[in-house]
């Protein structure tokens, strides 16, 4: 069979290919002896967020697969403590096994894992050290008493189950169908299970599930077993507190200009006062609004409130935090909010906001920082 100078071409362009991937591998600490022995222990060991694509996934990229093998984690939930003590989110990490281009058509298969992480707000620390893989998706519902309420959906079997994670014992208290098992028939039956969360206004600690009979149940973060209770204790508003954190309306202040808008105020009897700053696409900090005509939640600190705002007009994802002197309007500060752009959360498009005292925190696709109000500095900076 005779070959071609273009197979040659093809050929020769292979092996450098290949050659160049092979330094790769090695330059990772794995000798090429325990590759050809399969000895990939060395990637197992690194953690989950550190964890390499193996060899097979090397040699996919190095031949211009870049679509096949692990993917970058994605962000999937998140939410803050109450007390603004913890911030609990969920991320997965996809892993394409097949992956091809048809014309202008792309077509992958795969499968992912879905992970919690937990983060302590005081030193901007993860927490856990090793976060366990689950194949449902897992989301973050909310955080009572140190204890990390969520739901995990099987979409194989279109059923899901709550699972509670104790940031105490840092490990889960309840996991899988463990909840399911200890209230037989209370949250699932032979069909399926489609657990909905509801706020607790019980004044007693545990999650507020609702049944299958459409009733709500109290269920024990200790013992795990429900007890029915007045659903006319708990609604189902929870999200609230995450939904209306921002607002373009409150109650002494508005917004007006075209493309770059100034702050006025609006107070009855009182000469109006306008910002000599202005914002693209402003939104007032509200983070105790439970909805959005409850436009008198201006979240105060230190005598002065918060504009969140676009810094271009051509990138929603570039944004910057401002502080405003709440009688003279003065800009105290203003700092962008660090983000990476190209990191993949396509389910989690909303910041995220939550204050302590001084310190202002902020969750984004990528970031979870910290801010000292008092003079706009960033103390804490973690990569979620």
């Amino acid at each position: 069979m005779k070959i071609g100078k273009l197979g040659f071409i093809i050929i020769g362009l292979l092996i450098i290919q290949i050659g160049y991937m092979f330094m790769q591998v090695s330059s990772s600490g794995i000798s090429m002896k325990e590759i050809f022995k399969g000895d990939f222990s060395k990637f197992d060991n690194q953690s989950t967020e550190e964890q390499d694509d193996g060899f097979f996934g090397k040699i996919s990229k190095s031949l211009g697969f870049d679509k096949v093998g692990k993917q970058k984690p994605a962000l999937f939930s998140g939410v803050f403590s109450n007390d603004a003590r913890y911030f609990a989110y969920t991320y997965y990490i996809t892993h394409v096994t097949n992956y091809s281009r048809r014309g202008g058509s792309t077509f992958s298969s795969g499968y992912s894992k879905y992970y919690l992480q937990i983060v302590d707000l005081k030193t901007g620390e993860k927490i856990i050290k090793h976060p366990k893989r689950h194949s449902g998706s897992l989301s973050v519902n909310h955080i009572e008493n140190n204890n990390v309420w969520l739901k995990l959906f099987h979409s194989a079997d279109n059923y899901s189950v709550p699972c509670m994670y104790s940031i105490s014992n840092n490990s889960y208290t309840f996991d899988d169908d463990d909840l399911l098992n200890l209230n037989a028939g209370t949250f699932s039956d032979e069909n399926n299970s489609n657990i909905h969360f509801f706020e607790n206004k019980t004044g007693k600690p545990g999650a507020v599930i609702e049944g299958i009979d459409g009733r709500q149940y109290l269920v024990d973060p200790i013992t795990g077993k429900a007890t029915l209770i007045n659903s006319n204790n708990s609604d189902n508003a929870f999200w609230n507190n995450v939904m209306w954190q921002k607002s373009t309306s409150v109650n002494d202040f508005e917004f007006r200009g075209n493309t770059r808008k100034i702050v006025l105020t609006k107070r009855r009897g009182k000469e109006p006062v306008q910002s000599e700053r202005d914002f693209i696409e402003p939104e007032f900090l509200t983070l105790d609004a439970t909805s959005p005509i409850a436009d008198d939640k201006l979240t105060i600190c230190d005598n002065g409130f918060f504009v969140y705002s676009q810094k271009t007009t051509n990138s929603k994802m570039s944004k910057l935090l401002s502080m405003l002197d709440y009688q003279t309007l003065k800009e105290r500060w203003t700092i962008e909010i660090p983000i990476d752009e190209n990191a993949n959360a396509p389910f989690f498009d909303k910041e995220l906001f939550a204050i302590n005292g001084n310190i202002l925190y902020v969750a984004n696709k990528s970031n979870l920082i910290a801010i000292d109000a008092s003079n706009g500095k960033i103390i804490i900076n973690t990569k979620l």
